[in-house]
């Protein structure tokens, strides 16, 4: 996409690859993960997306390395209870019609941030890791000095469609632009502002089971849709500075830039909750895994079409998927996927897709 805003920020590629990023050189320690003396001070802590023994190609999980762990924190206590935005009703109105929504408004009518989201519908339940959420964001400022987020219900795929997102997750930076997606793991914590001060809208679907990834080929073959290489995953970034310290093991310590404390805002179980802490999460001095944040420049899919007559299923268009394990095979719990421009020339067929009643829901 030729973006009039200009990323400023450096990216790893490959999708599902087991990735290292340093803020300063040396900072991840080699063969031992968890070293009694980890580089320049830090701790070791590891973040895991799976169970420990699950399947080596769906186990996913990465160490990062700080000076504080992020265990350190106050108890966590309700936040904004009163509000709609941080204690939802959970979706239970089920229809058998079909709505059409109105276009969102192109901003807020009040002052909004990040953390101010609404519910817009889902299914199953968060506690039970069953099921997804779509929340509905409209947003025109930034979050608020030393405030972060993080949801533990679920990983998030982030959709703007009007502005962009800046978004400083705990493993690295991402600038989020319309037509691109941003997916954040569940209990990663970020922060979201708004480059050059603009609003910005879009939705939010959180998954609760599961991961996002990459859909099976089959028959396509070896290439085609989305490729792994065109998805861009962040490099570390340290809110600090390395000072010369001759008397440390290592002649360096790893100093982050704590200012007053912290505050971090949690999701669970649709409810908003916050709890302070001394240190800024954003104090990660180098990771290594394969679980991370990642975005993806829609413009980018390769899109397939047939050559004859016809209509193929939209799942030639899926971007992203996640499989619901223990369901018939090639069920998804949701599927994400992009209907762009393209070349339609098929004979005897009209242009618009034919009546279709869906097995799954829709949300378009």
């Amino acid at each position: 996409t030729p973006y009039v805003l200009k990323d400023p920020y450096q990216y790893q590629t490959g999708l599902g690859n087991f990735l290292q990023s340093e803020a300063y050189p040396g900072a991840i320690p080699l063969v031992n993960n968890h070293p009694q003396f980890p580089p320049f001070g830090t701790r070791s802590e590891k973040i895991s997306g799976t169970s420990f023994v699950g399947p080596r190609h769906r186990n996913l999980h990465t160490y990062v390395y700080r000076p504080r762990p992020a265990f350190f924190h106050e108890e966590y206590h309700p936040y904004k209870h009163h509000l709609e935005t941080a204690n939802p009703s959970p979706p239970k109105h089920l229809t058998p019609n079909s709505y059409n929504w109105p276009k969102f408004q192109s901003g807020p009518d009040q002052d909004l941030d990040w953390t101010e989201q609404r519910l817009f519908g889902g299914n199953g339940d968060p506690t039970k890791k069953t099921g997804i959420s779509i929340w509905i964001f409209n947003i025109n400022k930034d979050m608020e000095p030393n405030v972060a987020f993080m949801s533990l219900d679920g990983e998030a795929l982030i959709a703007p469609s009007v502005g962009a997102l800046d978004i400083h997750t705990e493993l690295g930076k991402l600038l989020v632009r319309q037509n691109e997606i941003a997916v954040i793991p569940r209990g990663v914590k970020y922060r979201v502002t708004l480059p050059e001060g603009k609003p910005a809208r879009g939705v939010t679907l959180e998954l609760y089971q599961g991961h996002f990834q990459l859909p099976e080929l089959g028959i396509i073959g070896s290439t085609g849709l989305a490729h792994q290489r065109d998805f861009q995953i962040p490099v570390a970034y340290f809110d600090g500075e390395f000072v010369q310290d001759q008397s440390s093991r290592d002649g360096v310590v790893a100093t982050a830039n704590n200012g007053p404390g912290w505050t971090v805002i949690a999701r669970l179980n649709y409810k908003l909750w916050s709890a302070r802490q001394e240190s800024t999460p954003f104090d990660v001095t180098g990771w290594q895994g394969n679980l991370y944040p990642y975005k993806y420049d829609v413009a980018r899919f390769s899109y397939l079409g047939n050559l004859s007559w016809d209509h193929h299923d939209p799942s030639l268009f899926v971007i992203l998927t996640a499989p619901a394990y223990g369901k018939a095979p090639g069920t998804a719990v949701v599927d994400f996927a992009a209907v762009g421009p393209r070349w339609e020339a098929s004979e005897d067929t009209p242009w618009v897709p034919w009546y279709h009643r869906n097995t799954m829901q829709e949300f378009v």
